[in-house]
């Protein structure tokens, strides 16, 4: 099968105590998002100069220079899923206070893991009194995450 679907990728937190920062949680301390988060987007970013020099025949060349990672969520607020209520409980905070451990296991079995921060305004409940309570966050991971391979 060549192609998998994105529900098959998952996306974990699990809260960041800032006087162990580079101790990670435990495996059960992730709390996996799920039910009624529809939509998770990659809105990573790259940064880039251009530049020539006389190394080859003048033509410009693209040096990358930086690499942002970040992760969009959104959906419905579900008071049960333990990740949104991570998520919620840092909605007011500031510095240290908002950072999480992203851990994603892709569809290949490949994990990424490490520290980023809820980057974006955090929403849960808002909008018309007809609908159903919205939820969304953003986390932009602070460096570059590790990436495992999976054992084969």
């Amino acid at each position: 099968m060549a192609r998998k679907k994105n529900a098959l990728r998952q996306h974990f937190v699990a809260d960041y105590d800032a006087t162990k920062p580079d101790t990670k949680p435990l495996e059960d301390a992730y709390k996996k998002f799920g039910r009624y988060v529809t939509t998770i987007e990659d809105d990573g970013d790259i940064q880039s100069e251009d530049y020539s020099d006389y190394d080859g025949d003048g033509s410009v060349s693209t040096d990358v220079t930086g690499v942002t990672e970040k992760w969009n969520f959104s959906g419905y607020w579900d008071p049960e899923q333990e990740a949104q209520q991570l998520v919620k409980k840092k909605k007011r905070a500031k510095g240290d206070d908002r950072k999480v451990w992203h851990k994603i296991i892709e569809t290949d079995e490949t994990t990424i893991e490490g520290v980023g921060t809820l980057s974006e305004k955090i929403v849960v409940g808002s909008g018309e009194a007809s609908d159903w309570e919205p939820f969304s966050c953003a986390i932009t991971y602070d460096k570059t995450p590790e990436v495992t391979e999976p054992t084969p």
